[in-house]
Order: C-alpha cells, then structure tokens, then sequence
C-alpha cells in the first residue's frame, strides 16, 4: 500500500506524507519514504516538517486533523506558486466548512453512513464511533464490501464494535453476495 500510494510522488514536486495507521505503518512510512525519494519528490512529513492547524476541522474522526494539516500545506504551497497569501482566516474558514458526504455522515439521527473501503478507514471509522458518547454510539452495522478489498481486514477492525452486523449486497456486481459477507463476518 504505501509504495501504491508513493507512486504519485515526481522529481522536485513536494509530496505531504501523514501518519499511518495499523500493524505496519513503520514499514509502510518506510516504503514511501524510499519511493518519494528514488523518484526525487520534496518531501515533507505531519508531525516532523509540518503540524496540525490551530483550528480543529469540521469533519468528524480524529485522523482528520492530519488530513486538515495536509491540506493546509497544499493550500499554502498553490497559494506560494500563484502568488496569492493564504490567510489564517481562509484556513479557519475553509476547514469549518468542509464536508465529506458519506464519511462520518449523520443522515438521520440514528443512521451514521461512512464510506470505509480497507482496514484503514475501518480503523478510523471504529475510533471515531468509540469516541462517541455511549448513548450516541451506532449499535447495528449494516455493510456491503466488494470483491478485492480486504474483506477480513475491514471486518476484523468493524465487527467488534457493534452488537449487531446486517450483511448485505449494493447494487454494484463487484459486491460479495450478503451470505458470504455474512459467513465472513
């Protein structure tokens, strides 16, 4: 994954690397780290090159404060190419107005809807709810994964955390049939 994700990275273009999560994150940090650099990116890392604005961001999830920190860096740096400052009052303007429809998403009040496709997200998706208030916490999961992802990944880090696991299928024909998901989970 983290040689996937460093794939983007070119000769002199700055690339903004956040934190990783999970059992491997030392190994994926070190995977992009030489990718970035056998390619020649600038490289610029949350938490050592830059840190977390001083504003918190609207979305929901404690890992969206590196994300923020992240975009932040890029603003600045888009606003550095073409000249134009980027204030702190645009930053604290634009991260309390972000959304993400489908990531943390409160649909109705007791339907939260999130979009976690690989054990990452999962993981995220799982320290989010337990940050919760108890009474606020989603008790039943309603899922739908498709073929190729890490279906035992995303389960392993979701399941524990619900009383209850619907299994389903969406629509697309890439989805597992709702038996097999449920066999799994």
């Amino acid at each position: 994954i983290g040689r996937e994700k460093a794939a983007i990275a070119r000769a002199g273009v700055p690339l903004w690397i956040g934190s990783f999560s999970g059992p491997d994150r030392d190994q994926a940090m070190r995977e992009v780290m030489a990718c970035a650099r056998a390619q020649g990116a600038r490289i610029f890392r949350y938490g050592i090159d830059f840190v977390a604005p001083d504003t918190a961001p609207a979305l929901s999830g404690s890992h969206q404060i590196g994300n923020a920190a992240i975009a932040c860096e890029i603003a600045r740096e888009m606003g550095r190419l073409r000249g134009v400052a980027v204030t702190l009052a645009a930053v604290r303007t634009g991260l309390s107005g972000a959304r993400w429809p489908g990531r943390l998403e409160w649909i109705a009040d007791d339907v939260l809807l999130d979009g976690a496709h690989n054990p990452e997200a999962a993981a995220a998706l799982r320290a989010a709810i337990l940050a919760m208030p108890a009474d606020r916490r989603p008790r039943t999961l309603l899922t739908s994964i498709v073929r190729g992802k890490d279906v035992p990944g995303i389960l392993g880090e979701l399941t524990p955390g619900f009383d209850r696991v619907i299994a389903t299928g969406s629509s697309s024909n890439r989805a597992l049939p709702a038996q097999a998901l449920a066999d799994l989970a």
